[in-house]
């Protein structure tokens, strides 16, 4: 039989079950507060105070206080959600068909200083870059290696066989389940290639079915067209802009706003998988389909 939503004690029904709690008592001390009040009826029975209730669902972060009390909201326009904060990255390798990725070290400064030589353009967009020395670029990788946020990893082709870019996980919000896929900078031999693709995908796989987050967020200059063309291509879904959002390198920077959500990922890794495999390319290496096309 099914819960009744329209009355407060269904939705307080539906809202724990939700939650994963089999019992009120449970729903209530699994949030650490008190059992809410009873309050007596002629009959002997005891029915919750579900002002209280509400309040404390309201807390947990799986509804609405307004939506359990009867605010006029049907249970579709909620969402329901896990809400414990979700692990930091661990600095580990990641290991593709194309692509290794290695967490940022001094041991890349050589590669990465030769993928960086007459690549000035490349850093157009970028906070930092380019780089007038060796020195310089290795002061940028030693400030990057043991920070928790944003946490760097190297891209290393396995064609090439030496590291040709870079790109991190950042603004990492575990409590929203949220983070970025940002400072992705590649170098000309590692652009528009498989790698390249791989490398994104790796990262983004890991933080969605391994750490379980939520939201997948893609920022970039309002200007980088490049990178707006990459986000689409992904699957990233346009967000707006956020106007006058930064200064860098003593511009004005209005932002371009992108994200993967949980229930869009599920599409989004599988047509990444279809681009990838080996029947979408030509013995001349070139890909026989967009990533796109494979969205539908």
């Amino acid at each position: 039989m099914g819960i009744d939503l329209t009355t407060p004690g269904g939705r307080l029904r539906y809202a724990r079950e939700q939650a994963g709690y089999k019992t009120a008592r449970a729903f209530y001390e699994k949030i650490g507060v008190k059992q809410p009040t009873y309050s007596g009826h002629e009959s002997g029975t005891r029915a919750f105070d579900f002002q209280a209730a509400a309040s404390y669902a309201d807390q947990l972060g799986n509804c609405t206080a307004a939506w359990l009390m009867g605010g006029g909201r049907g249970a579709q326009d909620s969402v329901f959600i896990d809400p414990w904060p979700r692990p930091l990255p661990a600095r580990q390798n990641f290991t593709g068909t194309h692509a290794v990725l290695e967490p940022l070290h001094r041991r890349h400064v050589a590669d990465l200083w030769e993928a960086a030589q007459n690549a000035g353009e490349s850093f157009a967009y970028m906070p930092y870059g380019p780089f007038e020395s060796r020195a310089a670029l290795e002061g940028f990788i030693a400030a990057n290696t043991s920070v928790a946020d944003p946490v760097f990893w190297a891209v290393r082709p396995l064609t090439l066989g030496r590291a040709m870019g870079w790109l991190s996980l950042m603004n990492i919000e575990p409590k929203n389940a949220a983070i970025e896929l940002g400072h992705i900078w590649f170098g000309p031999e590692l652009q528009r290639t498989r790698a390249a693709t791989e490398a994104m995908f790796l990262l983004l796989r890991h933080a969605a079915e391994d750490l379980g987050y939520r939201r997948l967020v893609w920022k970039c200059n309002n200007n980088n067209e490049a990178s707006k063309r990459a986000a689409l291509r992904l699957g990233f879904t346009p967000e707006g802009l956020l106007r006058a959002h930064m200064v860098v390198k003593s511009q004005r920077r209005d932002t371009a706003m992108f994200s993967i959500i949980e229930d869009e990922w599920p599409s989004r890794r599988d047509a990444i998988l279809s681009w990838l495999s080996p029947e979408n390319f030509g013995t001349s290496g070139t890909a026989i389909r967009s990533l796109a096309s494979f969205r539908g």
